[in-house]
């Protein structure tokens, strides 16, 4: 999943965080977005065709144009068509494919068009080393010539311990996962009910196979999960009758302020709105390759930042589109502080440590589940109950068991 929208089987998903030419049309534009310097520092789908390995340095600046054929002497040279302009954090492919014919007198070689990824024949007269990188959420296409083992472990890609290490919820809904696989579903959804949100309608989150099996592994969490995490807690603090208690944002719309900043502040301005009496409103969003969680104390005129990674000294672009935010919601209900007048006052609190650098994701899930289970009916105040917690192997255990058992309850093919 790709911005919630299906991965096509033609391309993989990558991740913008160097931009050469802002104008260069997007090879598959998404969502409005025409241009790569529109998704900077975001995601996107991009044809497997156009990605190669390797580091930057590797890829000399001649290759990257359209049709360039070099002569010197009787030996000619082509080089490879529409190559991509950025390859600074490209996903792996299956194939690589390029032409070279070498031309010496009467002799003639021709190179292959499949070339294995460990190794690209020389192009532009640079031979060019293709380190191959193993993705999670990428299943290796199979070839005639593996065998039977091979296969049963494509078709099953968690080991016997990560089973074993399973809860009674994961362990169903991987066997929901082995059942899509054997019937060519890569992909299923949940319907998220229009009042999670705030949206005008009910939506999809669409889920692939590889989104659940880095949850279950504990890797990096796609936005899926999060956006069902929240349907999840919207449904299960109802019949807590917490509701009345907290509100939540959307994680897509939330972590769009890089690209559409004004739609951004109006979408939480809105949300604010419609949650005036609640205490907190809270949603993930994401900045710097790293998922936090912002809650909106209403009662108290401020927001609480929680970020994991605290020792990483940074600026956090998110908190002047809050600040933003804040006035225009301020403008709609016609709401004062006392002394600060519409300024919204941002801290960013003390809060456990992520001890890796992937489990962020879970961190947010739990500061969530804790806020809406625990802490909204309680007097003290947020500071205080999340500066007191901790993350246990048993918290993260918790959180998705969860999660897989809303996510089996719920799902839908496609």
């Amino acid at each position: 999943m790709v911005h919630n929208t299906p991965l096509s089987p033609q391309n993989v998903r990558v991740s913008i965080d160097k931009v050469l030419e802002s104008a260069a049309p997007l090879p598959v534009p998404w969502g409005g977005f025409e241009r790569i310097g529109e998704v900077d520092g975001s995601f996107a789908q991009w044809p497997k065709t156009l990605v190669l390995l390797g580091p930057d340095e590797e890829f000399p600046t001649e290759m990257f144009k359209s049709k360039e054929t070099k002569e010197s002497g009787n030996k000619t040279q082509r080089v490879v068509r529409n190559a991509p302009q950025n390859t600074s954090k490209a996903l792996s492919c299956d194939k690589f494919k390029s032409k070279e014919t070498k031309e010496s007198g009467n002799k003639t070689q021709k190179v292959d068009d499949n070339v294995p990824q460990s190794i690209c024949k020389k192009l532009s007269g640079k031979k060019l080393m293709l380190k191959e990188k193993k993705k999670s959420n990428m299943k290796a296409q199979r070839v005639d010539s593996k065998s039977k083992d091979q296969d049963d472990q494509e078709d099953n890609p968690l080991s016997e311990d990560e089973l074993t290490s399973l809860g009674e919820h994961c362990r169903y809904l991987e066997k929901v996962l082995c059942s899509f696989s054997m019937s060519s579903v890569s992909s299923f959804s949940i319907v998220v009910n229009k009042f999670v949100y705030n949206y005008s309608h009910e939506i999809k989150v669409f889920f692939s196979t590889a989104d659940i099996t880095q949850m279950f592994r504990y890797e990096w969490l796609n936005i899926s999960i999060l956006q069902g995490w929240g349907s999840f807690l919207y449904h299960y603090g109802a019949t807590l009758e917490v509701n009345g208690m907290v509100g939540y944002l959307c994680p897509e719309r939330l972590s769009s302020y890089e690209h559409d900043a004004r739609a951004m502040q109006k979408y939480v301005a809105d949300a604010l709105k419609i949650h005036e009496n609640k205490r907190y409103v809270m949603g993930a969003f994401f900045e710097n390759n790293h998922w936090m969680l912002v809650v909106f104390c209403l009662e108290d005129y401020y927001a609480c930042i929680l970020d994991s990674l605290q020792a990483e000294k940074k600026e956090m672009k998110i908190i002047e589109e809050l600040k933003l935010s804040w006035i225009l919601h301020c403008v709609q209900c016609g709401k004062r502080h006392p002394t600060r007048k519409n300024e919204l006052e941002c801290k960013i609190i003390k809060c456990p440590q992520q001890p890796r650098s992937y489990e962020c994701g879970y961190y947010v899930m739990k500061w969530m589940y804790d806020i809406t289970v625990n802490y909204s009916k309680r007097k003290d105040s947020l500071e205080k109950c999340v500066s007191g917690s901790n993350m246990t192997p048993q918290d993260m255990d918790q959180a998705r068991e969860l999660c897989s058992k809303f996510c089996k309850d719920n799902l839908q093919c496609g």
